[in-house]
């Protein structure tokens, strides 16, 4: 998030009316502050998808949201889940890892 977003927002949640414009003109810099990277564009448009059911299938890729309910167990190292919607069993392995194993049984015929 950039600077005079998070003051305006804090600002807010502090009860002060952002017409003080001195403390957010003293946050500006030279370079436009309201434009998102591609990487927070890409961010914002995932969470936005997977916000109503946790989830987004993007053609083969699958994204998860783990603070969604269904998803929220792998927030814990050691949790699993076993997604048989989307054929795949998560396993959080370490606080910034996340296995996606296929839980797909060959002689049931399935392909994926």
């Amino acid at each position: 998030m950039n600077r005079t977003l998070f003051i305006k927002k804090i600002l807010v949640f502090l009860g002060i009316t952002s017409s003080s414009s001195q403390l957010i003109f003293s946050c500006k810099t030279e370079e436009n502050d309201d434009v998102l990277t591609e990487e927070e564009k890409t961010y914002l448009y995932l969470k936005e998808k997977t916000s109503e059911n946790g989830f987004f299938l993007d053609g083969k890729l699958l994204y998860i949201d783990t603070s969604n309910d269904l998803y929220s167990k792998l927030q814990n190292i050691g949790e699993f889940i076993n997604d048989t919607n989307h054929y795949v069993l998560l396993l959080r392995k370490t606080e910034d890892k996340i296995l996606a194993l296929s839980n797909c049984c060959p002689h049931l015929g399935t392909s994926g």
